[in-house]
This record gives structure tokens, C-alpha cells and sequence, in this order.
């Protein structure tokens, strides 16, 4: 089920909370237990970044660590 959450209160309830450009990630990491994916330049656990003309995703652990999730 993807929604798009009408405030900060609405993504709480969100397990995997994807933000776009523009959106405010550094405000959205330290919910615990949610998964964070942003685009490349922004912080987050799961980032997409382009390489060689290709979408490509880098997992950054210890951010995924410090809100209780475990990536492998």
C-alpha cells in the first residue's frame, strides 16, 4: 500500500517513508523503527544515486543502526 501522508503526524504511522527532493530528511531520521529512502544528497538509509546512467541504491548502516533496524 503506497500513501502520501498529509503531515509529520501521518508518516509516523508510515514503516517505510520514502522523501523525495525537497523534503526535510534530516527531520525524518531519527524515527525509530522506520525506514528512511531518499535521493542522492540527502540523508537517509537507503539512498538512490545514478552511476553510469543507471538508478543504484547505497545502504548506509549505521544510520539504519541508530533506528533499531537491521540490514543484511
Amino acid at each position: 500500500l503506497v500513501l502520501r501522508p498529509e503531515s509529520l503526524a501521518a508518516a509516523d504511522r508510515c514503516h517505510i517513508l520514502y522523501a523525495g527532493r525537497g523534503a526535510d530528511a534530516a527531520y525524518l531520521m531519527p524515527r525509530r523503527g522506520r525506514l528512511l529512502v531518499t535521493e542522492a544528497g540527502s540523508p537517509g538509509m537507503i539512498v538512490f544515486v545514478i552511476r553510469d546512467r543507471r538508478v543504484r541504491f547505497e545502504i548506509d548502516q549505521a544510520t539504519a543502526r541508530q533506528a533499531g533496524l537491521v540490514m543484511s
